[in-house]
């Protein structure tokens, strides 16, 4: 009618993982928020950078060609793969690749050589000696020992020549050095590959140390998977994975049903109060409102409603706006007037059909004048009748056949009530445009009116039929002995159980507080 798409239908609230938005993983100044992986070829150095900027405590690592997750990295565990070697040849070592060492110090690849991102062990090699003082030390230097070298040099032509000839694996230039021509042929002709970093000596050195790519770490290697956590896990299972004994889990990444990242939890994420942050829309009772609604991590800011006020208790305070009309939608209408905001004509529509369906076409019991000055100001700017609109809804709402069950009509807008004894009772209620829609089902509809009454414990169970265009009502009833006698209602069609309630709408204004007073009449309440 309004050409609105239907609002997702939330079941339950308990916060899942996916609900997670942890600083610890999100790049805060993008829209949408991007989460921060580090791809598996990308160097240690990248990883250290991406913790500096964002105070990382967490790092998904992401597998280049298929982008899954395929482990996570800890600022701790990140760290100690460039701290941990002590002995003279580990600090002379690094795990890497020509192009992993040009990422790192921020260069150029002049000459990629012929395996330009194949990863093995290569001892470094920071030269400031002379080419005499050189030669001599590598006078017994093997072939493979070369080709397994990476030399950092500085502006000296000749060692530079002289190290590619003698077929060194890898030269990375510092000091910004653009290689002349023939260097770069030569380079080609003996399989070195050729870098050119802006950095000095030093500083190269001590970055190429972090040129190893991040999917070489053994923590990667042998990531357990179970430290992958689904989108939808909730957050009580896992908390459960962090307090395992033995446990010493920083964070999990969260992925979805692809095996992609789409977040990450720490365990200072799981306690945050604020994961979801609720706004209460025509009810305040929480045994009323949506299954974990009470869960840590959810919080209620604001209740906007026109029913008893039955609160449970706030941490802080918070909003509430409650006032005696009909519908919550002539609430949310004053809300907008007094931004001094106009609605759409298709939100005034959504607005002006929610009124009409709280005070039953403005005939129940619950409507105020505000109510009609509030449907007539909403029917203006939606261009709609609201008589029009509240009729079509209901009639296309009576449609009982839509129930793939008779206990789903029971139940589909069922309520169970408690007396002072501590006895409950349950009232369904349903809209029909003409009685005949009931009373051909009415055998069915009344065994499965007792099913539930005896399913939930009811000493009543009652089921209020209402015909929105003629402005009236039957009542079917389940009940002890003497029920009928006290109900005060007459029978409809000379049928014990069925009874008559003309120009009832309402189930909690006009049915419930009379049958609450009723059935407290009764010995057996």
């Amino acid at each position: 009618e309004f050409g609105y798409p239907s609002p997702e239908v939330i079941t339950d609230i308990s916060p899942r993982a996916r609900h997670i938005h942890s600083e610890s993983i999100f790049a805060p100044l993008l829209t949408p928020c991007r989460v921060i992986t580090i791809k598996s070829n990308e160097p240690l150095a990248r990883a250290i950078e991406l913790f500096h900027l964002y105070k990382f405590s967490i790092l998904p690592v992401q597998d280049v060609e298929t982008e899954l997750c395929i482990g996570t990295l800890t600022l701790p565990s990140t760290l100690g793969h460039f701290l941990r070697p002590r002995q003279d040849h580990e600090l002379r070592t690094v795990l890497t690749s020509p192009l992993a060492v040009q990422k790192t110090v921020k260069g150029r690849l002049v000459v990629p050589g012929s395996e330009p991102d194949r990863v093995y062990e290569r001892d470094m090699w920071t030269v400031s000696d002379t080419l005499s003082a050189f030669k001599a030390d590598t006078a017994n230097m093997a072939k493979e020992q070369w080709g397994r070298r990476l030399f950092i040099v500085g502006k000296d032509r000749p060692l530079q020549q002289h190290i590619i000839e003698s077929g060194g694996g890898m030269l990375l230039l510092t000091l910004n050095q653009e290689p002349d021509e023939e260097l770069v042929a030569l380079a080609k002709k003996h399989d070195c590959a050729l870098l050119t970093t802006s950095l000095v000596t030093s500083s190269a050195t001590i970055l190429v140390r972090q040129s190893t790519p991040v999917g070489c770490f053994d923590s990667i290697k042998e990531f357990d998977k179970s430290h992958l956590i689904h989108e939808n896990m909730r957050l009580i299972e896992i908390k459960a994975k962090f307090d395992a004994p033995r446990s010493d889990i920083i964070g999990v990444a969260i992925v979805d049903k692809d095996g992609k990242c789409v977040g990450a939890c720490t365990r200072s994420d799981l306690m945050k109060s604020d994961i979801l942050n609720v706004i209460l829309m025509d009810h305040n009772e929480l045994d009323q409102s949506v299954r974990g609604i009470r869960s840590h991590g959810v919080t209620i800011n604001e209740i906007v409603d026109h029913h008893k006020v039955n609160l449970d208790p706030t941490v802080m305070p918070i909003t509430i706006t409650t006032r005696p009309v009909g519908s919550t939608c002539t609430i949310v209408a004053d809300m907008y007037q007094a931004n001094s905001i106009i609605p759409t004509p298709v939100v005034a529509g959504l607005m002006l059909a929610g009124l009409m369906s709280d005070t039953v076409m403005l005939r129940s019991p619950t409507t105020t004048e505000h109510d009609r000055e509030v449907a007539d100001y909403l029917a203006r700017i939606s261009g709609f009748s609201a008589y029009d609109l509240g009729r079509r809804m209901f009639e296309a709402g009576s449609d009982i056949g839509r129930f793939k069950s008779m206990e789903d009509l029971v139940r589909s807008d069922f309520k169970i009530y408690e007396l002072p004894s501590g006895a409950k009772f349950g009232i369904g209620q349903v809209e029909v445009s003409q009685y005949s829609e009931f009373t051909s089902i009415m055998d069915s509809v009344r065994v499965a009116l007792a099913a539930v009454g005896k399913s939930e414990g009811l000493a009543v169970t009652c089921l209020l039929v209402t015909d929105i265009i003629h402005a009236s009502s039957l009542m079917m009833a389940s009940g002890p002995p003497g029920f009928a006698d006290v109900v005060g209602y007459g029978q409809y069609e000379g049928y014990e159980d069925m009874y008559s309630l003309p120009g009832v709408l309402s189930r909690k204004k006009q049915l419930l507080p009379r049958l609450m007073a009723v059935l407290q009449l009764i010995s057996a309440f």
